[in-house]
């Protein structure tokens, strides 16, 4: 039982080879997921664990409709709370880049009159921390684990070993130690230490000095990897159907694409290159059956900005660019085959993760102003 308890105290400090989870990597999830930026843009794009959305015309009259999405991942994670801390997420690329999502139509009264369903994949995903971004910066968290084993190690395990321990302060341990705390917030690593082994005297002031050091570098370096990671591509592939009163009426297939960009070097304030195009199949409501005989397609592109941000969280941004309507197959009488409207897109977010996009198009030529607002949440990930 001490050896087991010794070898308990010397991985979980150090690194947990050939286990299911690598704390090595485990820390470096949590220090990226600390610091990185969370636009709304980019969780529109892809989501991370799921998003819920209400959507509604203010000058059209839509009626309101609401959205669900998810990635596999965030599935695995909400029917399972234990999914985030036994796996490496960064190791997991097929379950972050498939997402998922469903939706209900509301029709007059407020009824349910339709839903809709999508599938969505990441054919190309540098926006999020992948095996190679970690392995960059495992050594450096490896010889932080391996000081802090030689060094803790032997006091815990004393601690464990003391007779006098109770069950329960034994528990309390154990389960400190098997979470894989978060090493690069030393502070509160060290107070949760404290109280998890009360009496161990672990404190050795140079020790923890020249730990700190390290910790500063390690800190210094995610943050960097992560300013790194935002100013890469992320580009997707989605198909989407919607089913209106029994019957099919509307199928759409959408490519987008989102690019950091470095207008002002070292800029804190993201900003990013936004570009899509969208192939849309809908039941013609002039001519009388079911199929999806009218076609029309999209271009959107624009730059996004973050103009507002607090603790890497987006309090306002916005996108500025532009839209082109082309129909390609049964044009309505009077209808113009081609249409370009400027587009601006304004997000506030109301609470962490609750963001109210504003979404303006104005027609040049015509001189109409239509326009559209969500309300959506984001669940992301947890460093807990």
């Amino acid at each position: 039982m001490k050896k087991s308890l010794y070898i308990l105290v010397t991985i979980v400090l150090c690194c947990q080879a050939g286990a299911q989870v690598s704390s090595t990597t485990k820390v470096v999830e949590n220090a990226y997921d600390e610091v990185k930026d969370k636009t709304s843009l980019k969780y529109d794009v892809l989501a991370e664990l799921l998003q819920v959305g209400i959507d509604k015309g203010l000058l059209t009259g839509d009626k309101s409709n609401v959205n669900f999405k998810s990635t596999a991942y965030g599935l695995m994670t909400l029917f399972n709370k234990d999914y985030e801390k036994e796996e490496n997420y960064s190791q997991l690329r097929f379950q972050r880049n498939l997402e998922v999502g469903t939706g209900l139509q509301f029709g007059e009264g407020s009824k349910i009159n339709g839903f809709n369903l999508s599938l969505k994949y990441a054919i190309i995903n540098n926006r999020d921390l992948s095996v190679r971004d970690v392995t960059q910066l495992a050594p450096q968290v490896q010889a932080i684990q391996q000081a802090m084993a030689a060094h803790i190690a032997p006091k815990l395990q004393a601690f464990l070993n003391d007779p006098a321990r109770t069950a329960a302060e034994i528990q309390k341990a154990t389960s400190f130690l098997t979470s894989i705390p978060n090493i690069t917030d030393f502070p509160k690593f060290y107070q949760d230490a404290q109280l998890a082994f009360p009496g161990a005297n672990i404190g050795d002031p140079a020790f923890f000095i020249n730990l700190q050091t390290r910790l500063n570098a390690l800190n210094a370096a995610v943050e960097a990897q992560s300013k790194a990671i935002q100013k890469r591509g992320l580009l997707t592939f989605s198909s989407e159907a919607k089913n209106s009163d029994k019957i099919w009426d509307f199928a759409k297939f959408k490519l987008e694409y989102i690019k950091g960009l470095g207008f002002v070097k070292d800029d804190q304030n993201p900003w990013d290159f936004y570009l899509s195009a969208t192939v849309d199949m809908n039941r013609d409501t002039v001519v009388k059956g079911n199929t999806l005989s009218r076609t029309t397609g999209a271009i959107k592109g624009g730059i996004n900005h973050v103009l507002i941000k607090k603790n890497n969280q987006s309090l306002v941004e916005v996108l500025g660019g532009f839209e082109h309507n082309s129909v390609f197959s049964n044009k309505y009488a009077g209808e113009k085959d081609n249409q370009f409207n400027a587009l601006f897109t304004m997000s506030f977010r109301l609470a962490p993760n609750l963001y109210l996009p504003l979404e303006l198009k104005y027609d040049p030529e015509a001189g109409n102003l239509f326009g559209f607002v969500r309300v959506k949440w984001d669940m992301l990930r947890s460093t807990k």
